[in-house]
């Protein structure tokens, strides 16, 4: 009896190192620290993953690092360091011949340069992380920060074209931003019965969503424009909205 067992055990094993389900404990602690990472935006988390990664020469792993580190230091405004990490990422995809992360890449670069006001090379890096993407997640918010850059460029007929495509993507931060640019650019256009109803889709998203900081936003938004609309009844009740929004997330903060 206890010999069969003992071949189900060492058969159990071989099985396991074969099919790869009996992992490095080294690269346990790793994708250990990177989700603690994700969860919690604690920069020591990602710094010992990468760690972790670099003693196992565990390309997918170092790749993830880079790119997880291109958008830290997005988040953070560090937009130099921000490059040469997404930048090192992309090289290293090629040298390694790993494209899985590499319209991830493209559209990280694209961020920085938005932010650094190089509105040319943003689109031109928004166009290589589109050819490069295989998820339609990515692909649609991508297409709503496109068109949010066409927008701010005064280029309203591509901006709409994508924001269009965008606005149905499954995560409503991206359906709500895609809304409120289109939103803007109707009124810009003086359709303001579209703009409106643009607004008030996104006003009604975010508020589901709990998402403060885009209500705010949003509900300024219609008060400007029930203001040049000349509906007074609608922009007071708007001023309202946002002065009792505003009070509820000082009071929170206290």
């Amino acid at each position: 009896m206890k010999f069969k067992f003992y071949l189900f055990v060492i058969f159990f094993l071989l099985n396991c190192m074969f099919s790869g389900d009996l992992k490095n404990p080294i690269e346990i602690k790793a994708r250990s620290n990177l989700n603690s990472y994700r969860s919690s935006g604690s920069f020591p988390y990602l710094d010992r993953a990468c760690m972790h990664f670099a003693s196992l020469d565990h390309t997918k792993g170092l790749i993830e690092c880079k790119l997880e580190k291109g958008f830290y230091f997005i988040k953070t405004k560090n937009y130099d360091k921000a490059k040469k990490e997404l930048l090192s990422g992309i090289d290293f995809s090629f040298v390694t011949e790993t494209n899985d992360f590499l319209s991830s890449f493209y559209y990280g670069i694209g961020l920085v340069e938005f932010y650094k006001e190089n509105y040319k090379n943003s689109l031109i890096h928004l166009e290589k992380a589109l050819e490069k993407t295989t998820d339609e997640g990515e692909r649609l918010e991508i297409l709503s920060f496109r068109g949010f850059l066409y927008s701010k460029q005064g280029l309203y007929s591509q901006s709409k074209e994508d924001l269009l495509k965008s606005k149905i993507s499954s995560n409503p931060k991206i359906q709500s931003k895609s809304l409120i640019v289109l939103a803007e650019i109707e009124k810009k256009e003086k359709n303001w019965k579209q703009s409106e109803s643009y607004a008030l889709e996104a006003s009604r998203i975010d508020r589901e969503n709990s998402y403060s900081n885009l209500l705010l936003y949003d509900y300024e938004f219609l008060r400007d424009l029930y203001k040049q609309m000349g509906d007074t009844k609608k922009e007071t009740l708007y001023k309202e909205k946002l002065k009792i929004l505003k009070d509820v997330l000082n009071s929170n903060q206290k």
